[in-house]
């Protein structure tokens, strides 16, 4: 038989996977596997080392631009939403369009319920984004690409799983001809943006700065407090795989 082998990080996922699923079967955390890495014998690295793809809003754009020519408006619409509000990828074709167009006009924020990571949803798990221009663009431009009577991205007899599979990962699409490397990342510059705007900085995986002041340390804590919370994470640590580390 091959050697076959899996990265560290894709053994930490199926091992989340069987933890949340164990949890939602049962209803409790009796039966879990805990201190992922000592199992595994090997830490993951979560500490971004090269700036993500397509920062500029601009650039954006024209990506969009050329899908919708290309007929993928579907898939232009999903980098939009992803690069301008942070969103993960279940998140962008399940979020309810019309709901974050009247939170964003009623409150200029919006909150990210559906599709989130490990069933967060309501009011008990609030994920509020401020609203730019640049988003409020995004949000009409998904309501544009949005099927006929439907809320979201996806096609009323259309499930998540298949549209992933025919419209995002289908094959002869290639979104590194695009200058994307993967969709992912478009969630990592968003988070770069943010830092920038609340440290007057840029990320440290785009420009590391040899030495900080308390000041500016405490900022940045500040800052992946705002942008893992945005993010919908509940560790600020997580924040390094975004947006790098400011330790040397």
């Amino acid at each position: 038989m091959n050697d076959e082998r899996i990265a560290v990080s894709t053994a930490h996922n199926r091992i989340s996977s069987c933890n949340v699923v164990l949890k939602i079967m049962r209803g409790d955390n009796h039966i879990r596997i805990d201190k992922i890495a000592k199992t595994l014998e090997k830490k993951r690295c979560y500490v971004r080392s090269q700036a993500p793809d397509r920062i500029d809003l601009d650039e954006i754009r024209k990506v969009q631009h050329q899908l919708r020519n290309s007929g993928k408006i579907r898939l232009a619409a999903i980098i939009g939403l992803t690069r301008t509000l942070g969103m993960r990828l279940r998140e962008a074709v399940l979020c309810d369009l019309q709901r974050l167009k009247r939170e964003a006009q009623k409150f200029g924020k919006i909150n990210i319920q559906e599709g989130t990571k490990g069933g967060r949803k309501g009011s008990h798990a609030p994920r509020w984004i401020d609203i730019t221009e640049c988003a409020a663009d995004a949000i009409d431009f998904a309501i544009l690409a949005s099927p006929p009577n439907s809320k979201n991205l996806l096609n009323p007899n259309e499930t998540y799983i298949s549209f992933i599979r025919t419209v995002v990962r289908h094959k002869g699409i290639n979104l590194g001809g695009y200058g994307i490397r993967k969709i992912h990342d478009l969630r990592a510059a968003y988070a770069c943006e943010r830092y920038e705007q609340i440290t007057g900085h840029p990320a440290p995986v785009i420009e590391k700065r040899l030495a900080m002041s308390k000041e500016e340390l405490k900022m940045d804590k500040e800052a992946r407090r705002i942008i893992s919370r945005e993010l919908g994470h509940e560790r600020i640590e997580i924040c390094n795989s975004y947006i790098g580390s400011c330790k040397k």
